[in-house]
């Protein structure tokens, strides 16, 4: 199954418009070197449906997966970020979260960004 979406490997490039396969999208999360958004209307967390927003997948562990006809992601929220789905507790408590997308719902546009990391010190930076 293929997401349609919007490849910028920098802010300042020029956007290609394309579809991604779900192994693409676990290939260019190995590793850390880029980042998803994906940008969706209509889902749910933890059966809860919630509506217009978006989500950033920072490496493979969060790729999305195919399970009974929608995407999965699983992912964490601050409990703050998600309301009545966050339950009791800690608002700043990072919770586990299954974030379900129903490939019928159109998602609006999957960003993939190239992620820059300043060199460490450890790797010749000196300050």
């Amino acid at each position: 199954m293929n997401i349609k979406g919007l490849k910028s490997m920098d802010t300042w490039d020029v956007t290609e418009d394309r579809e991604y396969s779900l192994d693409e999208i676990r290939e260019l999360l190995k590793g850390g070197k880029h980042s998803i958004f994906l940008g969706v209307m209509n889902y749910t967390i933890n059966d809860t449906p919630c509506y217009g927003s978006g989500l950033t997948l920072w490496d493979e562990t969060h790729a999305p997966i195919l399970r009974e006809g929608k995407f999965v992601v699983s992912t964490y929220f601050h409990r703050s970020e998600i309301g009545n789905v966050g339950e009791q507790g800690d608002p700043s408590e990072l919770v586990p979260v299954e974030v379900i997308i129903d490939p019928n719902e159109p998602i609006l546009f999957v960003s993939i960004k190239r992620v820059h990391v300043a060199p460490l010190q450890s790797e010749g930076f000196k300050s």
